[in-house]
């Protein structure tokens, strides 16, 4: 019942090429979401650590030196699986688009490409804050000594 003219369709469709890639749609959502969890969990975290340390950061004689430095770590570790997201993400659509991998996961590697690319943006933005707000800490201890 099978003709030479179906199974030539078949082989032409891209959602039923044995010989392309299977998509990862799955793994970039994984993490994109993963990075932006990242996120959510420190700026969670910040005012719950940082609420013993009030006191001595009105008076200037507090240490914000671990708190601050885990946040810059764990702002950095959302970057990393954002950026992982924003390059595998772009990579596969464009194999996709030359045919080279399965198509059925562009909308769901679009979603997870652009989830990657808010968690890495949004990591570097946090760091780039906490850098920022540092700042002004960080000069007048290395101008006044660590004492």
């Amino acid at each position: 019942m099978d003709t030479s003219d179906e199974r030539a369709n078949d082989t032409a469709c891209p959602d039923l090429n044995p010989e392309r890639k299977p998509h990862r749609a799955s793994w970039v959502m994984l993490c994109g979401l993963g990075s932006i969890g990242l996120e959510l969990l420190n700026g969670l975290a910040t005012p719950l650590l940082l609420a013993p340390y009030r006191g001595a950061v009105a008076t200037g004689r507090g240490s914000l030196d671990l708190p601050c430095v885990a946040f810059i770590v764990v702002a950095l570790l959302g970057v990393v699986p954002g950026i992982l997201a924003w390059v595998m993400g772009s990579r596969d659509l464009r194999q996709m688009g030359q045919g080279l991998m399965d198509g059925r996961g562009r909308a769901a590697t679009i979603s997870a490409r652009d989830c990657g690319a808010v968690g890495a943006m949004t990591g570097l933005v946090v760091v780039g804050l906490l850098l920022l707000g540092l700042l002004p800490y960080l000069l007048e201890r290395l101008l006044l000594g660590f004492g």
